[in-house]
């Protein structure tokens, strides 16, 4: 009994050992495969931080690149005023050097200015300037158009400035240059015996001269646009406009008469000449036309043309053998008494009077 005691007891302790060598085994199975995962892991971020770190690399490398190939002469300091990056044109204008500091005494203008500027940028306010003539160290005026903007780090802090400065002081020359031309082209336009309008590529009038208001007596907020039509006359002002709509279609030149109201309210005849006017490029601009009385004109024009109908009546009806000829000695007008002589005169009419006689008066 005590050997089989003794049997059961071993076959115990056999099983007991065997489930203990079981659990351990796969306790560093476990193990060792939970490292390989681990290893497999750190593998992967490993890998995926180094591409991210190339990426990151790339970056900054390109838009070191775009920095530094800049038209525009920009840079971008630390806290201390460090260089991080700058543009070529940069280095060049304000003479600057990577990893050194910004030489505030190479920039245009007073350095106590620059300095106040710096100070107030690197405590998170944004400055600019769209345009003041500063002299540069070389004594040479120049306007300059700068901004200055704090950056800040992933804390949200402010981790430096950028600063971009850019030289307008050839478009300020050319802006002078445009305001000179235009103040001689008002003074000539206000100065001209004739009135002067001036309107863009869609008809609306952008200028009148002096001239024109004195004339009009209309306001000078009331006559640009298309408003300058209230002056014309209600029944030519309709026929006058879709004219001059043409014109501005077509771009062609365009005469118009009318009648225009005058200060005093009365309505004299003007005639309007308007051309294109084009651009150096030949772009279309627009119209410029000049307006003038002509009320004088049309009136003696009626006068010569009512004392010619009551000339030709009397011609007509003369019961003489009158013939009359304009300065190129052609028949214009032949008298009752002379188509009673000659019956087939009217056809000659228009002919040189020499022939008519020939005909007429065959020797």
């Amino acid at each position: 009994g005590r050997l089989q005691e003794q049997a059961i007891m071993l076959q115990t302790f056999l099983a007991i050992a065997a489930l203990s060598v079981m659990l351990v085994a796969s306790l560093a199975f476990q193990r060792q495969t939970a490292l390989d995962g681990l290893r497999s892991v750190n593998v992967a971020l490993e890998q995926r931080v180094a591409e991210q770190t190339a990426d990151l690399r790339e970056s900054e490398r390109r838009m070191r690149l775009f920095v530094e190939h800049a038209p525009a002469s920009i840079a971008m300091f630390d806290g201390e005023l460090r260089y991080v990056a700058a543009s070529l044109r940069w280095m060049t204008e304000h003479r600057g050097e990577i990893d050194q500091r910004l030489r505030i005494e190479a920039l245009p203008g007073p350095v106590e200015d620059w300095q106040t500027r710096l100070q107030r940028s690197l405590t998170g306010e944004v400055l600019q300037s769209v345009g003041e003539r500063l002299l540069d160290r070389d004594g040479e005026a120049k306007w300059i158009k700068w901004e200055m903007l704090p950056w800040r780090n992933a804390n949200n802090q402010v981790g430096g400035i950028l600063i971009v400065t850019e030289d307008i002081t050839r478009s300020k020359h050319i802006e002078q240059a445009l305001r000179e031309s235009e103040a001689r082209f008002r003074n000539m336009a206000d100065q001209a015996p004739v009135m002067i309008r001036l309107t863009e590529t869609n008809g609306s009038c952008s200028y009148l001269s002096k001239s024109w208001y004195d004339y009009t007596g209309q306001a000078s907020e009331l006559g640009l646009s298309w408003e300058w039509f209230d002056a014309v006359h209600p029944d030519d002002s309709g026929l006058s406009r879709q004219r001059f709509k043409q014109a501005i279609l077509q771009r062609q030149e365009l005469t118009l008469e009318y009648r225009l109201r005058r200060s005093d309210g009365e309505y004299r005849w003007a005639i309007d000449t308007a051309r294109p006017r084009y651009s150096e490029s030949g772009e279309f601009l627009g119209h410029v036309g000049s307006i003038i009385d002509i009320d004088q004109r049309k009136r003696a024009e009626e006068q010569l043309r009512a004392s010619h109908e009551t000339f030709r009546h009397l011609v007509e009806g003369s019961p003489f053998g009158v013939y009359v000829v304009d300065a190129d000695f052609r028949l214009t007008l032949v008298g009752a008494g002379a188509k009673e002589v000659f019956k087939n005169v009217d056809p000659l009419i228009g002919r040189d009077f020499a022939e008519v006689i020939r005909l007429v008066w065959p020797e």
